[in-house]
């Protein structure tokens, strides 16, 4: 069954709406914008198989954001500030706070292996750039 209306609709549903729909449910906006409004509460999204958020040229979430689970990104990550980790960074099994490098090709003798950063040598880096303190 189909229904086609000419012009705009409004319905003003003072209380709750519930929808069931058996199968599928698309909504296609030809022309404008998709919106929705809560002006008071949250709004869940459950999904029992994957959700899928499909910008044609960018996705924008703005506001502070929490994911509960694990970020898996494909491309570059680009930040416009810091990014503060609150735990151990990784990489491939190297961690940023004990980690060292090696370096060979040098001059002679020159070959060998960094140090992993102290407590002591990151007190005397920030005492140099913050001399105020």
């Amino acid at each position: 069954d189909f229904v086609d209306i000419k012009g705009d609709v409004i319905v003003n549903i003072k209380e709750n709406a519930y929808i069931n729909v058996g199968k599928n449910l698309t909504a296609t906006v030809e022309e404008g914008n998709l919106k929705a409004d809560i002006l008071k509460g949250t709004t869940d999204i459950t999904s029992e198989d994957k959700i899928t958020i499909t910008g044609k040229n960018k996705t924008e979430i703005i506001s502070d954001t929490t994911i509960t689970g694990k970020l898996h990104v494909t491309e570059d990550v680009t930040a416009a500030a810091d990014i503060d980790a609150q735990g151990e960074i990784t990489d491939k099994g190297a961690t940023l706070a004990t980690h060292i490098h090696e370096f060979t090709g040098l001059a002679e003798g020159a070959e060998g292996k960094t140090e992993p950063p102290s407590k002591s040598t990151l007190s005397k880096i920030i005492d140099f750039l913050n001399p105020f303190d």
